[in-house]
């Protein structure tokens, strides 16, 4: 039910959005994280991690919102209260780094690696796309009382793991100075 959820709103965000801005965000959301081409094998991964990232994300600097939150605003008056509340729930959202700390049939534990939170998350194919120590970007939606992801994984090889992990600590210690 949530990816339906999901995918309604991103096809209603391309519909309601005027195409030479989805096309000017693109271009820096490319020049951030590198050029999508639509014959590498993971172009529909790679623009799906960009429709997330342009509706849960993307500020619209004159509103100081997100994309999302702007459109919860446009259409406040014209959505049953029942979309409207679904769609609020699901505009905050968890964005994270995460390691796979177990696998139940329909459900994983994971940790976020930058808030040391621990969330069980709601997967029916669980055991498909998760192994223990997995460490992958995701997105995490509170729906109905239970975390979901998005269903956009962006995994991170084991050699790399070493890499990263550090470069997490170096963060925290950081983000620990400042606040």
């Amino acid at each position: 039910m949530i990816r339906d959820i999901l995918d309604d709103l991103l096809a209603f965000a391309a519909k309601s959005i005027p195409p030479d801005q989805i096309l000017e965000t693109k271009k820096y959301y490319q020049k951030e994280t590198g050029e999508i081409f639509e014959d590498d094998k993971s172009y529909n991964t790679r623009m799906a991690l960009f429709l997330e990232w342009y509706l849960f994300d993307n500020y619209v600097t004159e509103k100081s919102k997100t994309v999302l939150e702007v459109l919860i605003d446009e259409n406040r008056e014209t959505w049953p209260s029942e979309k409207l509340e679904i769609i609020q729930s699901i505009a905050e959202t968890i964005q994270g780094l995460f390691i796979v700390k177990t696998i139940k049939d329909k459900e994983v534990k994971v940790l976020n690696l930058f808030t040391d939170d621990a969330y069980i998350v709601q997967e029916k194919e669980s055991r498909l796309i998760f192994r223990k120590n997995d460490l992958f970007q995701g997105r995490i939606i509170f729906f109905e009382e239970q975390y979901y992801f998005t269903g956009n994984y962006c995994f991170h090889p084991k050699p790399t793991h070493k890499y990263i992990k550090p470069q997490i600590l170096k963060e925290k210690k950081i983000n620990n100075k400042i606040n």
